[in-house]
């Protein structure tokens, strides 16, 4: 299973219409890229604004509830520390090229600082969406309230329903590895950085051929320069974001109503051409598996797996003097 975000070349070359988010051209070739764990591409990135776990009052998400993404314990040495994002209290979604194995500990902390203590749980079970690059899978237990559960996007998508739906040109958060390398950026559990971004583009039915062996429906983010904004009328962020390597199942997470949805999970970076048929503008793009387009599976999914149970520790630690005690009584 491949480590991390692969990237998506051009062979031949696609093109992304400027603002009507259409591929032109549907040959893609995938390629494996040969940086294992790169920072998340985040302009005029400085880990007060852009660290989560910085802990700072200028970090661009600090009005929002981040405590329902998560990584994992396991297979950090190697570089792991896989992604998942909570859509219900013991559900998360995260990427199936990337996704955490059975048995893996995923951590949620409460808020935003390094130092205070996450919320631990295992990892019974998960399953790809239909043949798409989503993964859904299911903890243990539920999370306690003070780790959040993220509403996600429901509403289909096609090509000729896109450029007028809610979707389109939507302000989005990125999450990613951080530049930090030291203190909090050296362990993946805390190590998250997260730049904006606009909603630009769809695809239906990609298909990036092998390794992956993923057909799956995405929605896209483009790394506009600036300039792009009065030529091609794309927004230019402030904090704008490109995945890397290494963000594989991090969320695209929108603002509905006040609070965070989950929109998609990473799955490929590559370039796409904003201004085709007047010569060639490329521009880096990040490739999102869109949740909208799997309703069923996933609610499925929710129903078969759904547990509502948050373990008590006060009755745990009863129980383990109720077990002291014994002992004790029958050594004497």
């Amino acid at each position: 299973m491949p480590c991390c975000l692969t990237r998506l070349f051009r062979s031949p070359p696609h093109h992304l219409k400027a603002r009507s988010a259409a591929i032109l051209a549907a040959s893609l070739t995938l390629f494996s890229s040969s940086i294992l764990h790169a920072a998340i591409d985040i302009a005029n990135f400085t880990p007060a604004t852009n660290d989560r776990f910085d802990n700072d009052p200028t970090f661009v998400a600090a009005a929002h509830d981040l405590s329902g993404v998560g990584r994992a314990n396991s297979g950090i040495a190697g570089g792991g520390g896989h992604w998942g994002s909570l859509i219900d209290k013991n559900i998360f979604v995260s990427a199936e090229h990337y996704h955490a194995p059975n048995g893996e500990k995923r951590l949620f902390y409460p808020d935003n600082d390094p130092t205070s203590t996450p919320v631990q749980r295992t990892i019974l079970g998960g399953q790809q969406v239909g043949t798409s690059d989503l993964w859904i899978g299911h903890l243990d237990f539920a999370l306690p309230p003070s780790i959040t559960t993220y509403s996600w996007s429901q509403t289909a998508l096609t090509s000729g329903t896109f450029g007028s739906s809610a979707l389109f040109d939507r302000f989005a958060y990125m999450s990613g590895i951080s530049p930090t390398t030291t203190g909090y950026g050296a362990s993946k559990l805390t190590n998250q950085a997260v730049g904006t971004n606009h909603i630009e583009f769809y695809v239906g039915g990609l298909d990036p051929a092998p390794p992956g062996g993923t057909v799956g429906d995405v929605v896209g983010t483009i790394e506009n320069l600036p300039g792009d904004d009065t030529t091609f009328g794309f927004t230019v962020e402030m904090f704008k974001a490109q995945a890397n390597t290494g963000d594989s199942g991090s969320p695209l997470l929108i603002v509905d109503g006040g609070n965070l949805q989950v929109s998609g999970t990473a799955w490929l970076i590559g370039q796409v051409d904003i201004n085709p048929g007047m010569g060639q503008t490329l521009r880096d793009a990040s490739f999102y598996s869109y949740t909208g387009n799997y309703v069923t599976e996933v609610q499925n999914y929710i129903v078969a797996n759904l547990n509502m149970t948050i373990p008590e520790p006060s009755s745990l630690l009863l129980l383990l003097a109720g077990v002291s005690l014994l002992l004790h009584a029958r050594r004497r």
